[in-house]
């Protein structure tokens, strides 16, 4: 992007209206939709366009490209280079734009307020139009249950960061010991000796014999001696 173009965007372009620029705005939103790798079900919605130079995009028989600089990441204030041919047989000319992205994607949100520690159930989820969030889930079964780290209020969008798996296993609680081996699998009363969720390896102190070994836990009161 030239000097010049670079002023006379921040200089403040007449801005293109809800129906201004149509096929600027649809090669637009399809190169948002290739550079956030958008399906179907997101919604794309672009509030202005601004051209450098406006006389250009006037007269659009047709847009021959358009391209979204590297590190755009095509949400928000999006600047692009959009090549436009003015009629039949014209060679494409090139000018820069800048506009306002919106993106929404169908998002898990809460259907209730959850209380931190609540353990999400089906009917406590549901899917949603929400504004971009790399960090939300798209899907209701990442969700259910799992536990709330915090509160979240109705309606809000769920990221992975505030759900965590449901503790299966506490300190001190009797367990049962699957150990498993060549020809053998053998099932032993032990003592939890750390807390954890399902997949989590913890130490446990075996009944019979005292020693203690590692065992990941794999249900409800339940670990497999780690080999």
């Amino acid at each position: 992007m030239t000097a010049a173009l670079l002023l006379l965007l921040l200089a403040g372009a007449p801005s293109g209206g809800a129906d201004a620029h149509p096929p600027v705005r649809a090669a637009l939103e399809d190169a948002v939709r290739q550079r956030l790798r958008l399906g179907p079900s997101a919604e794309v919605a672009i509030a202005e366009i601004k051209p450098a130079e406006p006389a250009l995009l006037k007269r659009v028989y047709r847009v021959a490209s358009v391209e979204l600089p590297p590190g755009e990441r095509g949400v928000g204030r999006v600047t692009a280079r959009v090549a436009v041919i003015a009629r039949a047989g014209a060679e494409p000319r090139e000018t820069w734009v800048v506009a306002k992205v919106t993106v929404r994607l169908p998002t898990v949100v809460t259907t209730r307020r959850v209380g931190r520690g609540d353990t999400l159930g089906p009917a406590d989820v549901t899917m949603a139009l929400m504004p971009l969030d790399e960090a939300a889930l798209g899907d209701p079964g990442l969700a259910v249950g799992r536990v709330a780290r915090q509160v979240l209020a109705e309606g809000e969008a769920i990221r992975a960061e505030v759900l965590t798996l449901p503790t299966l296993v506490r300190r001190g609680d009797r367990v049962t010991a699957l150990v498993t081996g060549r020809g053998f699998r053998v099932q032993t009363a032990a003592e939890a000796l750390a807390r954890g969720a399902l997949g989590a390896e913890i130490p446990v102190r075996v009944t019979m014999t005292g020693r203690v070994v590692t065992a990941s836990i794999v249900g409800p009161g339940q670990v497999e001696v780690v080999r």
